[in-house]
């Protein structure tokens, strides 16, 4: 399966025409609401951190803030990662997985994966 980063010439341009119109201004204006909720959790969630003085890690509360927007914003899912009971919530896990074996390649693999043509 080729998607639109590995594809070349015609094809990008074919796949890249299809997906244009989903990425209009107007389209995306419709998401800043549902970007705004994500943001408020946000917002909510380390101000209660900061109200208990406690020491925080907000690279954990920006990747559940990403992956809250995405869910939201991509596959219209609320799942709310942003909850301290979502800690071990199966999306993110899973999330995580994908983009971690991602991080995991090898530079040759690395290469192979991204210049198709060197392959």
């Amino acid at each position: 399966m080729v998607n639109l980063f590995h594809s070349t010439k015609s094809r990008w341009k074919r796949m890249r025409n299809i997906m244009n119109p989903t990425f209009s201004s107007a389209k995306l204006k419709e998401l800043t609401p549902l970007m705004m909720l994500c943001v408020d959790r946000l917002v909510d969630t380390l101000g209660k951190r900061a109200e208990a003085n406690d020491e925080v890690n907000v690279v954990n509360y920006y990747k559940r803030f990403t992956m809250d927007t995405i869910w939201n914003c991509a596959f219209g899912i609320d799942i709310n990662l942003q909850l301290e009971e979502n800690v071990n919530n199966p999306y993110f896990s899973r999330c995580e997985a994908v983009f971690q074996d991602s991080v995991d390649l090898t530079p040759l693999t690395y290469v192979g994966a991204y210049f198709h043509e060197l392959k």
